[in-house]
């Protein structure tokens, strides 16, 4: 029995199963990476326990049909050249995927960056009770591709309550809300509207910071809790301020240090500026406000979707997008519940100098881009979509960029990838070439040597 099970494992038969599988595993993997994602494919098929599975049993397969043949002879040396090239080739891939690194890298313009972001994802609470000194409360490598928060049941205790991922969205669209709340915590916030014949443009200010600026070009907004000297810029201002819970704003002109207007700002009164017959107006506005973010699941991904978390606290959903916090107060304590990818420092800083779009003529679409980064030793080096950086092990991609509100570039983003196992890939692609290429010729020789049939016939 023993025998037969050896003979089978090293056999054809064995060798069809194994490659057949791998082919089918694969089908669904092109399938699941053009329908939804890279990270989807890795997960259910690329990295699952069926893709382990099918490549051990592709290694017993070629072990044991080499061992097989034993004791090996000349006419065997092709075979077993190709059999240890497939075999360096999985282990390539092993040690890649093991301690290899394939991640993002965004740098500002004119900024630098140093720290790599990967696939792997973190959920992590702190918490505070003066809101300056945080204390790690829970850090935990969660995936919920294949394994939904309803099955792992995550639930972190706090002092006034559980903290409890509900639900798990692969493809949502955010939808950004401002509401009025009774939490004292909760800063104002107020919603102007700014108008003459030619501009109507309305939007909210909410005080999440102690200061909130919002420049429109020839105009600068600032919103802050008290008026404080040190805010008023040299140019063309509206500032917003609060005095006894009532709204107040000052109108600075360009050069001019002193406020050409001032006046209280009461619901659906407006109040004349200086600037082309345009008149500003308060819209709304909440003595404790809030920015809300809250996600519409959608089937399949597109240029608008990201990943969410749907959160409960206090008999209250939240939700929490990828890559972004999420703050719960109470009467002691601030918590703060990050979800996001994990971050692997490269050792040493990446500056982006510049950045160059080219795009297609008539249109706003980018046809080629390229960053002049500043990297130790080597100075200023181009990355380009066909000129890629290596560097200290590491080879950075020109991959996209971040554009904002206007539409220009303000940061490129570097794909960065470290391959320790290529070396094993390349030789054992070289040897699988080298082995069959020998074993074609080895197979014409011995062709030729072999006796026709006439002559042994004549024999």
């Amino acid at each position: 029995m023993a025998y037969k099970i050896f003979r089978f494992l090293g056999s054809l038969k064995m060798a069809v199963i194994v490659i057949l599988a791998m082919a089918v595993l694969s089908a669904i993997g092109t399938f699941l990476e053009s329908r939804y994602n890279t990270e989807f494919a890795q997960v259910l098929i690329y990295k699952s326990p069926w893709m382990y599975i099918t490549m051990a049993f592709f290694l017993i397969s070629v072990v044991f049909s080499a061992v097989e043949r034993l004791p090996w002879k000349r006419r065997h040396i092709p075979f077993l050249v190709a059999h240890v090239g497939l075999i360096m080739l999985v282990f390539g891939s092993y040690i890649t995927q093991q301690v290899g690194l394939d991640g993002t890298l965004t740098i500002p313009l004119d900024g630098k960056a140093s720290l790599v972001s990967i696939t792997p994802k973190d959920l992590s609470l702190y918490a505070s009770m003066d809101g300056d000194n945080f204390r790690s409360l829970y850090e935990k490598e969660v995936e919920f591709i294949s394994n939904p928060p309803s099955e792992q049941g995550i639930s972190i205790p706090t002092d006034q309550g559980r903290i409890e991922v509900v639900d798990y969205f692969p493809f949502a669209v955010p939808e950004r809300k401002i509401i009025e709340t009774d939490k004292d915590w909760d800063r104002p916030g107020i919603r102007f509207l700014l108008k003459n014949p030619n501009v109507n443009f309305s939007d909210w200010l909410v005080l999440d910071r102690p200061i909130v600026r919002q420049d429109l070009g020839p105009v600068l907004l600032i919103f802050s809790q008290e008026q404080d000297e040190k805010y008023f810029p040299k140019k063309n201002t509206i500032y917003f301020y609060m005095e006894d819970q009532q709204v107040k704003v000052k109108v600075f002109k360009a050069l001019n240090d002193r406020a050409v207007t001032k006046a209280d700002l009461n619901l659906g009164k407006a109040v004349e500026m200086p600037w082309m017959g345009m008149k500003l107006s308060l819209l709304n506005f909440y003595p404790h406000a809030r920015r809300i973010v809250e996600y519409q699941k959608r089937d399949y991904p597109s240029g608008i979707t990201t990943s969410a978390l749907k959160v409960k606290y206090r008999d209250e959903f939240h939700y929490l997008g990828l890559n972004s916090i999420l703050k719960f107060f109470n009467d002691s304590t601030a918590y703060i519940l990050s979800w996001g990818n994990r971050q692997i420092e490269l050792g040493f800083p990446v500056q982006l100098k510049k950045f160059e779009m080219d795009k297609y003529m008539g249109t706003n679409r980018a046809a080629s881009y390229a960053s002049t980064v500043v990297v130790p030793e080597l100075g200023e080096v181009k990355i380009s979509m066909n000129e890629p950086l290596k560097y200290k092990g590491y080879t950075f991609y020109q991959a996209s960029f971040q554009q904002d509100e206007n539409g220009a570039p303000n940061a490129s983003i570097l794909s960065v990838n470290k391959d320790p196992g290529r070396i094993w890939k390349y030789l054992g692609s070289l040897l699988i070439c080298v082995g069959s290429v020998m074993l074609f010729y080895m197979r014409k020789y011995y062709a030729q040597k072999k006796p026709k049939k006439e002559e042994l016939s004549h024999e």
